[in-house]
């Protein structure tokens, strides 16, 4: 299952990075067009899609090693992924 090391996106309007860093630390923009919430514990992002860029990192677990992954990297999380069929 993966796990969320970094809670953070960029305002496409006013160019800042803001992260949020822990379970209810509530951020947003200097111009108020994007707010990030949820810290490690889970992300909840509140804007229109245009105006941000998604700078989450994601921890993927394996049996090999541990990869960090952004979700702008699609085919790396379909590769990654290992789904269990269930008996």
């Amino acid at each position: 299952m993966k796990r969320l090391v970094k809670n953070a996106v960029k305002c496409l309007k006013c160019a800042e990075t803001i992260e949020s860093l822990s379970t209810y630390h509530f951020v947003s923009c200097r111009c108020g067009a994007v707010s990030i919430d949820g810290g490690l514990t889970y992300s909840r992002i509140l804007g229109n899609r245009e105006d941000f860029e998604d700078h989450r990192r994601w921890l993927i677990p394996n049996s090999d090693q541990h990869q960090i992954i952004s979700l702008k990297e699609p085919t790396l999380l379909l590769n990654t992924l290992k789904f269990k069929s269930r008996s």
